[in-house]
């Protein structure tokens, strides 16, 4: 069939659509680079809630890469967000990791590095000083606490859906047999790998009593003990706190309660936060092939300077011996516990030749002997030979 004299060519219509699209994109970056009037804030926040809504829309005009770019352009244009906007920045990237935009190897070459360049400020410890003035009240400071403990659960959450793709992508059979593919998982692995030393500090931060009397002083939804945690959060608002899992397990059934129990029982609280760092960390570690771990290690030491490093390695040493000594999981979950001393002896043998060529001085600066370093190690590599977890002869039938 003939097209008439005044007709428009198809591809030229859908090349035209397909310009009206992107300066639609463009248009929306302007609007959230736009500082004025305030009331603009509302509209942007609008424009972050629902950006993600669209993405499959798009998917069927744009490339995987294109989509890509577009998503990075639209994330670069919200600046350095404040306030909850930080919230509702972090749950559009969880919904970019975990669209069909990330699934493709093209596109994830592009978005991974930028989200963990986006994620990297919400994770690590909480700076009081850069949150709050030293005459803010208590209520304010507790509101800041409680924001930086949401973003970071939240932020979590992001790199274990980052990390659940990779690690599909690193047995899929199409892409081990192919090189380039194979190689470009494997920068993605190293990328992630450079937020480890922010996972360490999360993990403590976790930790931090302070964070708990924050919580529980707000009285918020945050401060709502859930029976049953929310693992890796994906939506807001969200329940901070938690039961430990034996007492979980009771409320759930709604048995009661016998006289031991009711004497052992314990005050909700931020652990389920830490289980969740301490998960990644395990999956960092079991994911990276040794000689990328190694690779990592080397160029984290060039760049940081070794005392830093040092500092680093032993962090990351008391972090490994904590999980080992069950802090983060408890011991009765066997694949968890079972995972964590393999990650650790992991671990122990990637580092181990970089800690005799770097931190050996010669006998002619033994003054120079970094005694805390290798006390962290020794530490870590005893409590996981000596873990109950490893002694056979004491387990269950069914266990062994």
């Amino acid at each position: 069939m003939q097209k008439s004299a005044g007709e428009k060519p198809s591809n030229d219509l859908d090349s035209s659509f397909i310009d009206d699209i992107s300066s639609i994109l463009s248009s929306l970056g302007s609007l959230m680079r736009t500082s004025s009037p305030s009331s603009i804030i509302g509209t942007q926040t609008l424009a972050v809630q629902h950006f993600a809504g669209i993405l499959p829309t798009l998917a069927q005009f744009f490339d995987s890469e294109t989509l890509a770019e577009n998503v990075i352009s639209f994330v670069d244009s919200i600046g350095t967000p404040k306030g909850k906007m930080i919230i509702w920045r972090l749950l559009l990237l969880n919904q970019v990791v975990t669209s069909s935009t990330f699934s493709s190897p093209a596109s994830r070459s592009l978005l991974l590095p930028n989200i963990v360049r986006w994620i990297k400020p919400s994770l690590g410890k909480f700076e009081e000083h850069l949150h709050c003035q030293p005459k803010d009240p208590q209520t304010t400071r507790d509101n800041a606490r409680v924001s930086w403990i949401e973003g970071l659960r939240l932020s979590t959450g992001v790199v274990a859906a980052m990390l659940d793709v990779v690690q599909e992508a690193l047995v899929d059979p199409t892409i081990n047999k192919n090189r380039s593919l194979l190689a470009q998982e494997h920068d993605n692995l190293e990328y992630l790998l450079g937020l480890l030393p922010r996972l360490l500090d999360s993990y403590r931060e976790m930790q931090n009593f302070a964070n708990l009397e924050a919580v529980e002083r707000q009285r918020s939804q945050a401060s709502v003990a859930s029976i049953s945690p929310n693992v890796f959060p994906s939506t807001y608002p969200l329940s901070l706190l938690s039961y430990p899992a034996s007492q979980a397990r009771r409320l759930n059934t709604g048995s009661n309660k016998t006289e031991h129990q009711e004497q052992s029982e314990t005050w909700p609280s931020l652990q389920a936060g830490v289980g969740e760092v301490a998960a990644i960390f395990i999956t960092l570690i079991l994911l990276s092939p040794r000689k990328i771990f190694v690779n990592w290690l080397e160029s984290t030491l060039e760049i940081e300077g070794k005392d830093t490093f040092a500092r680093q390695l032993g962090q990351l040493f008391r972090v490994a011996q904590s999980i080992v000594e069950e802090e983060a999981f408890p011991s009765d979950w066997l694949n968890m516990t079972a995972l964590a001393h393999r990650a650790v002896m992991q671990l122990a043998e990637s580092v181990a030749d970089i800690l005799v060529s770097e931190f050996i001085p010669p006998p002619s600066s033994s003054f120079s002997f970094n005694t805390a370093l290798w006390r962290d190690f020794f530490g870590m590599l005893l409590k996981l030979v000596a873990s109950p977890q490893l002694l056979i002869e004491n387990f269950s039938p069914q266990k062994r």
